[in-house]
Protein backbone atom coordinates (compact mmCIF):
# COMPACT_ATOMS: atom_id res chain seq x y z
CA UNK A 1 0.00 0.00 0.00
CA UNK A 2 3.02 2.32 -0.10
CA UNK A 3 1.93 3.90 -3.39
CA UNK A 4 -1.52 4.64 -1.98
CA UNK A 5 -0.11 6.23 1.17
CA UNK A 6 2.22 8.31 -0.99
CA UNK A 7 -0.77 9.37 -3.10
CA UNK A 8 -2.64 10.48 0.00
CA UNK A 9 0.40 12.37 1.24
CA UNK A 10 0.63 14.18 -2.11
CA UNK A 11 -3.11 14.97 -2.19
CA UNK A 12 -2.96 16.14 1.46
CA UNK A 13 -6.64 15.59 2.40
CA UNK A 14 -7.85 16.67 5.83
CA UNK A 15 -9.77 13.40 6.25
CA UNK A 16 -9.91 10.08 4.38
CA UNK A 17 -13.14 8.11 4.05
CA UNK A 18 -12.66 4.52 2.93
CA UNK A 19 -15.16 2.06 1.58
CA UNK A 20 -13.65 -1.39 1.74
CA UNK A 21 -15.05 -4.83 2.54
CA UNK A 22 -11.72 -6.56 3.13
CA UNK A 23 -10.14 -5.30 6.37
CA UNK A 24 -6.71 -6.52 5.20
CA UNK A 25 -6.59 -3.61 2.76
CA UNK A 26 -7.02 -1.04 5.52
CA UNK A 27 -4.67 -2.94 7.83
CA UNK A 28 -1.96 -2.75 5.16
CA UNK A 29 -2.70 0.94 4.68
CA UNK A 30 -2.39 1.61 8.44
CA UNK A 31 0.90 -0.32 8.70
CA UNK A 32 2.33 1.58 5.74
CA UNK A 33 1.02 4.91 7.03
CA UNK A 34 2.72 4.24 10.38
CA UNK A 35 5.98 3.36 8.64
CA UNK A 36 5.83 6.59 6.64
CA UNK A 37 4.72 8.61 9.68
CA UNK A 38 1.63 9.78 7.78
CA UNK A 39 -1.90 10.37 8.95
CA UNK A 40 -4.43 12.96 7.76
CA UNK A 41 -4.96 15.69 10.39
CA UNK A 42 -8.67 14.95 10.85
CA UNK A 43 -8.28 11.16 10.73
CA UNK A 44 -9.75 8.30 8.73
CA UNK A 45 -13.23 6.82 8.81
CA UNK A 46 -14.90 4.03 6.95
CA UNK A 47 -17.51 1.40 6.72
CA UNK A 48 -18.03 -1.66 8.80
CA UNK A 49 -14.61 -2.52 10.17
CA UNK A 50 -15.92 -3.15 13.65
CA UNK A 51 -14.20 -6.40 14.55
CA UNK A 52 -12.80 -7.74 17.78
CA UNK A 53 -9.51 -8.49 16.03
CA UNK A 54 -9.09 -4.96 14.63
CA UNK A 55 -6.84 -3.65 17.40
CA UNK A 56 -4.34 -6.45 16.94
CA UNK A 57 -3.97 -5.69 13.23
CA UNK A 58 -4.32 -1.88 13.24
CA UNK A 59 -2.03 -1.30 16.20
CA UNK A 60 -1.50 2.02 17.98
CA UNK A 61 -0.94 4.34 15.02
CA UNK A 62 -4.63 5.17 14.28
CA UNK A 63 -5.73 5.11 17.95
CA UNK A 64 -8.05 8.04 18.62
CA UNK A 65 -7.98 8.99 14.94
CA UNK A 66 -10.07 6.29 13.25
CA UNK A 67 -13.86 5.83 13.12
CA UNK A 68 -16.03 3.03 11.76
CA UNK A 69 -19.77 2.86 11.22
CA UNK A 70 -21.76 -0.24 12.10
CA UNK A 71 -25.29 -1.46 11.45
CA UNK A 72 -25.63 -2.65 15.03
CA UNK A 73 -24.44 -1.42 18.39
CA UNK A 74 -21.37 -3.24 19.72
CA UNK A 75 -21.54 -6.00 20.93
CA UNK A 76 -24.43 -6.70 23.22
CA UNK A 77 -24.85 -9.27 26.00
CA UNK A 78 -27.43 -11.41 24.14
CA UNK A 79 -25.33 -11.61 20.96
CA UNK A 80 -22.13 -12.38 22.87
CA UNK A 81 -23.92 -14.96 25.03
CA UNK A 82 -25.21 -16.69 21.90
CA UNK A 83 -21.71 -16.67 20.40
CA UNK A 84 -20.26 -18.09 23.62
CA UNK A 85 -22.80 -20.89 23.60
CA UNK A 86 -22.83 -21.84 19.91
CA UNK A 87 -19.62 -20.43 18.43
CA UNK A 88 -16.96 -20.55 21.15
CA UNK A 89 -14.24 -20.43 18.51
CA UNK A 90 -15.34 -16.90 17.63
CA UNK A 91 -14.04 -15.47 20.91
CA UNK A 92 -11.96 -12.45 19.98
CA UNK A 93 -12.88 -12.59 16.29
CA UNK A 94 -16.55 -11.56 16.17
CA UNK A 95 -17.37 -8.84 13.65
CA UNK A 96 -20.33 -7.08 12.08
CA UNK A 97 -21.04 -9.86 9.56
CA UNK A 98 -21.43 -12.33 12.43
CA UNK A 99 -23.88 -9.87 14.00
CA UNK A 100 -25.79 -9.71 10.70
CA UNK A 101 -26.02 -13.50 10.54
CA UNK A 102 -27.28 -13.59 14.12
CA UNK A 103 -29.96 -10.96 13.40
CA UNK A 104 -30.92 -12.74 10.17
CA UNK A 105 -31.48 -15.93 12.16
CA UNK A 106 -33.67 -14.01 14.65
CA UNK A 107 -35.74 -12.52 11.82
CA UNK A 108 -36.12 -15.92 10.15
CA UNK A 109 -37.26 -17.45 13.45
CA UNK A 110 -39.93 -14.75 13.95
CA UNK A 111 -41.05 -15.09 10.34
CA UNK A 112 -41.28 -18.89 10.48
CA UNK A 113 -43.32 -18.74 13.69
CA UNK A 114 -45.74 -16.28 12.08
CA UNK A 115 -46.18 -18.47 8.98
CA UNK A 116 -46.45 -21.85 10.63
CA UNK A 117 -45.38 -25.28 9.37
CA UNK A 118 -45.88 -24.72 5.62
CA UNK A 119 -42.78 -22.64 4.87
CA UNK A 120 -42.42 -21.71 1.23
CA UNK A 121 -40.50 -18.94 -0.45
CA UNK A 122 -43.77 -17.28 -1.47
CA UNK A 123 -45.13 -17.33 2.07
CA UNK A 124 -41.85 -15.99 3.49
CA UNK A 125 -41.84 -13.13 0.96
CA UNK A 126 -45.50 -12.33 1.68
CA UNK A 127 -44.86 -12.28 5.43
CA UNK A 128 -41.88 -9.95 5.04
CA UNK A 129 -43.84 -7.72 2.65
CA UNK A 130 -46.80 -7.24 5.01
CA UNK A 131 -45.32 -4.19 6.76
CA UNK A 132 -44.20 -5.88 9.97
CA UNK A 133 -41.04 -4.46 11.49
CA UNK A 134 -38.45 -6.97 12.62
CA UNK A 135 -35.99 -6.13 15.35
CA UNK A 136 -32.60 -7.31 16.42
CA UNK A 137 -32.22 -8.05 20.10
CA UNK A 138 -32.63 -4.90 22.19
CA UNK A 139 -28.92 -4.38 22.85
CA UNK A 140 -28.07 -4.25 19.12
CA UNK A 141 -30.81 -1.62 18.62
CA UNK A 142 -31.79 -2.09 14.99
CA UNK A 143 -35.03 -2.56 13.05
CA UNK A 144 -35.81 -3.79 9.54
CA UNK A 145 -38.82 -3.93 7.24
CA UNK A 146 -39.10 -5.53 3.82
CA UNK A 147 -41.91 -3.54 2.25
CA UNK A 148 -41.49 -2.23 -1.29
CA UNK A 149 -40.58 1.25 -0.02
CA UNK A 150 -37.84 -0.21 2.18
CA UNK A 151 -36.27 -2.17 -0.67
CA UNK A 152 -35.32 0.23 -3.37
CA UNK A 153 -35.72 3.96 -3.17
CA UNK A 154 -35.09 6.97 -0.97
CA UNK A 155 -38.51 6.84 0.70
CA UNK A 156 -37.44 4.33 3.34
CA UNK A 157 -37.83 4.90 7.05
CA UNK A 158 -34.57 6.44 8.21
CA UNK A 159 -34.98 4.93 11.66
CA UNK A 160 -34.56 1.41 10.27
CA UNK A 161 -31.37 -0.42 9.28
CA UNK A 162 -31.62 0.88 5.72
CA UNK A 163 -30.90 4.43 6.86
CA UNK A 164 -29.60 4.37 10.44
CA UNK A 165 -26.22 3.22 11.73
CA UNK A 166 -23.79 3.85 14.57
CA UNK A 167 -20.39 5.54 14.58
CA UNK A 168 -17.60 4.23 16.81
CA UNK A 169 -14.18 5.72 17.49
CA UNK A 170 -11.20 3.37 17.69
CA UNK A 171 -9.61 4.30 21.01
CA UNK A 172 -7.56 1.29 22.12
CA UNK A 173 -5.75 -1.68 20.60
CA UNK A 174 -7.74 -3.96 22.93
CA UNK A 175 -10.84 -4.41 20.78
CA UNK A 176 -12.00 -7.75 22.22
CA UNK A 177 -15.44 -7.36 23.82
CA UNK A 178 -15.68 -7.06 27.58
CA UNK A 179 -17.14 -10.05 29.48
CA UNK A 180 -20.51 -8.25 29.77
CA UNK A 181 -20.73 -7.86 25.97
CA UNK A 182 -19.89 -4.15 25.94
CA UNK A 183 -17.33 -2.93 23.43
CA UNK A 184 -13.67 -2.51 24.23
CA UNK A 185 -11.46 -0.35 22.04
CA UNK A 186 -14.49 1.19 20.34
CA UNK A 187 -16.21 4.20 21.90
CA UNK A 188 -19.50 5.67 20.68
CA UNK A 189 -18.56 8.86 18.86
CA UNK A 190 -19.35 11.75 21.22
CA UNK A 191 -20.28 14.15 18.41
CA UNK A 192 -22.63 11.96 16.36
CA UNK A 193 -23.08 8.38 17.49
CA UNK A 194 -26.28 7.70 15.53
CA UNK A 195 -25.87 8.49 11.84
CA UNK A 196 -28.57 8.71 9.18
CA UNK A 197 -28.16 8.29 5.44
CA UNK A 198 -30.29 11.36 4.74
CA UNK A 199 -28.31 13.83 6.90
Amino acid sequence: MSAYVLSMRAANPEHIIHYVINPATMAKFMVEAAQQGYYPPKGISGNHLAAEVLGSIFGKWPTGRYWTNTTYKLWGPEFMSTMSKYARGNRGTNHHIVQSTYVGALIFEKTAKAIGPNLTRERLMAQWDNGEVYTSDASLDQRFAYTATERGNDNWNHNYGQGREFMYKYDSTNTVANPDGSPSGFTPDPNQFVIYTWK
